[in-house]
């Protein structure tokens, strides 16, 4: 009997006594009592309506606001949802939930489910409009319970990170841009109370930089952030404003780029910030200050050293930064001088890598493809190397012996033309069609 029992949709108990309704608190009439101040997963609106509700109730633990910030975030994925989320104030909820908050859980699940809604550009707006990225950078430069809260930093980071890679989130990140167009028309989130500036958010990212270990996630996360930020003018603004830090540590993590396996997503990160800030000619004058061309030039010889090895977007975001460079006299100037085990000019390896390089470019028409983006980049840039080398007599006097030396005319004819053809050398170097 008691087998039949339980294949019945309303099976309670087989004990008599437990039976509904002999026992209002076992039945069906005590699971108001049983469940307050629980919170239950649903998929629909009224759902999703309800854990927003059980965010603003002071009844409701942080460990069941963490479970009901889950179920929000695990409700996100798709853009219809987070629409409906941001029109219900879900911002503004989640940030008056952080700023009361001590619990390390419930803080990354708010983390986690604001980087979600940062995907589409209608989630980042109010995230910085409304206290989101505020509350990310405070979690960053709060020391208090660091361990326990690592994953909620990380998340935090994450957050940072996901704004700048939106093309309309880092310009609101960086204030460019009031982003009106983006302003959900029935949402209901409330201005932040504490605005952010570029340089709020520069000093947290190099704090997390000089603080938190290499391997991390939260370090690559501020490095990307970093990055994405130094391509717009107020952010280089503000590292021109205060470089000393954030272009200390910055140097201090490619000093430890020693072999082709340490070119990671942090260093990659990091050279496309300086290819960034190198573009502007007084960001390449701040950067030679803390000698940070010089290091670039070392890591070319790791490169030319290592072409195999070393990923093919790691060389180009090298040579990027390395020919950005090349606009100051003394990268000029030095480019003559002997360097590596072999001691020769920077410019002839700079020339041999720029033919490796195009074997590469070559094997890849001879199989009926098109070289790749990155194989594309480190050509230009390479070749804006020499280029802006060949200023210095000294040099093109090097690239001359260098051509007249090489063994298949044809490829020399080609390779002068490649160098200098529709430059002011044209001629000297008969580069002409």
């Amino acid at each position: 009997m008691a087998d039949a029992a339980r294949s019945v949709k309303h099976y309670v108990s087989d004990c008599l006594e437990e039976r509904h309704p002999y026992d209002i608190k076992k039945g069906f009439g005590g699971r108001n009592e049983r469940d307050a101040g629980k919170v239950f997963d649903g998929f629909s609106t009224e759902g999703i309506e309800d854990n927003l509700s059980n965010l603003t109730d002071s009844s409701i633990s942080d460990t069941e606001k963490a479970k009901a910030t889950h179920f929000l975030y695990s409700h996100s994925a798709s853009e219809e949802k987070k629409i409906f989320l941001l029109e219900k104030g879900c911002v503004s909820i989640i940030v008056s939930v952080l700023r009361n908050t001590q619990d390390a859980l419930l803080e990354n699940q708010c983390f986690l489910l604001l980087r979600s809604l940062c995907v589409i550009p209608h989630g980042c707006y109010p995230v910085v409009r409304s206290g989101g990225l505020e509350r990310a950078l405070h979690a960053l430069t709060d020391e208090s319970q660091k361990e326990s809260r690592d994953a909620a930093r990380t998340s935090a980071a994450h957050l940072v990170y996901q704004i700048s890679v939106n093309p309309s989130g880092v310009r609101w990140m960086l204030q460019i841009d009031d982003g009106d167009q983006f302003k959900l028309k029935t949402a209901v989130d409330a201005p932040a109370s504490v605005e952010v500036t570029p340089a709020d958010i520069l000093r947290t990212v190099t704090l997390v930089l000089q603080t938190e270990a290499r391997g991390g996630k939260m370090v690559a996360y501020a490095a990307g952030a970093f990055s994405n930020m130094v391509a717009l003018q107020p952010g280089l603004e503000a590292v021109l404003c205060e470089p000393d830090d954030v272009l200390a540590v910055v140097d201090r993590y490619l000093s430890q780029v020693t072999a082709p396996a340490l070119f990671d997503e942090l260093v990659a990160s990091l050279l496309t910030a300086l290819w960034n800030i190198a573009m502007d000619q007084r960001g390449v004058e701040c950067l030679e200050k803390f000698q940070i061309p010089s290091r670039l030039c070392d890591l070319f010889l790791l490169v030319s050293a290592n072409v195999e090895a070393i990923p093919l977007s790691a060389q180009r975001v090298t040579m990027g930064a390395l020919s950005a460079c090349h606009k100051l006299t003394s990268i000029k100037d030095s480019s003559v001088e002997a360097v590596g085990v072999e001691g020769k000019p920077r410019v002839l390896l700079l020339i041999e890598y720029l033919r490796t390089i195009n074997r590469k470019e070559e094997a890849a028409k001879a199989n009926g493809r098109e070289p790749s983006n990155d194989v594309v980049a480190i050509l230009k840039n390479t070749n804006q190397c020499i280029r802006f080398s060949s200023e210095v007599r000294g040099t093109r006097t090097l690239v001359h012996a260098y051509i007249d030396a090489m063994e298949d005319r044809k490829e020399a004819f080609y390779f002068r033309r490649q160098l200098y053809f529709s430059t002011k050398w044209e001629e000297e170097f008969d580069a002409s069609v």
